[in-house]
């Protein structure tokens, strides 16, 4: 966050740049923090995106509970694995 409050989002594994009105067709990142319409293959604003994925981080940052667990492993018995 800087000094007038506004979150700075970062990832340098998919960045380019993009245009205000330019749609992305691009399915990126983890499922875990997609957004419904990449999910779907609908296009989507990337800003849109951002923000929803801030949110899901967010919301895991509060302390509520992974959104998905990622692990891959059937035996996990960790208790953010086991909540979905």
């Amino acid at each position: 966050m800087d000094v007038d409050n506004n979150v700075k989002l970062t990832d340098f594994g998919f960045a380019r740049p993009q245009k205000p009105d330019q749609l992305s067709r691009t399915y990126c990142g983890s499922a875990a923090y997609a957004a419904p319409e990449v999910l779907q293959g609908i296009p989507y604003r990337g800003t849109a995106y951002d923000v929803w994925s801030l949110g899901v981080i967010l919301y895991i940052m509060v302390g509520v509970l992974g959104v998905l667990c990622e692990c891959g492993v059937p035996s996990c018995t960790s208790e953010l694995c086991n909540v979905v």
